[in-house]
């Protein structure tokens, strides 16, 4: 992974949007290039994951959802779409 990761994503029920401009991307236009996954020390139930995304447009930039059992199951839903 090189350089030119700058850009905050967060993920929606109908795509990822770009945190300061609020443009959505639908899940043919983001490719999930590496994830990498956080526990808390004391309990596995503090979790998250980090995903580095690319968008079609060339934007590089990040996106981190906490622990799937707080999360909105739509969001889920389309997390794991963007992983197939």
């Amino acid at each position: 992974m090189g350089s030119g990761y700058t850009e905050l994503f967060r993920a929606t029920s109908t795509g990822v949007t770009l945190v300061n401009s609020s443009k959505v991307y639908g899940a043919d236009q983001v490719r999930i290039v590496n994830s990498l996954r956080f526990e808390g020390p004391r309990t596995t139930d503090n979790k998250a994951t980090m995903y580095v995304i690319e968008t079609f447009d060339g934007l590089k930039g990040m996106m981190v959802e906490t622990d799937e059992k707080r999360q909105d199951p739509e969001v889920n839903k389309f997390i794991s779409s963007l992983r197939s």
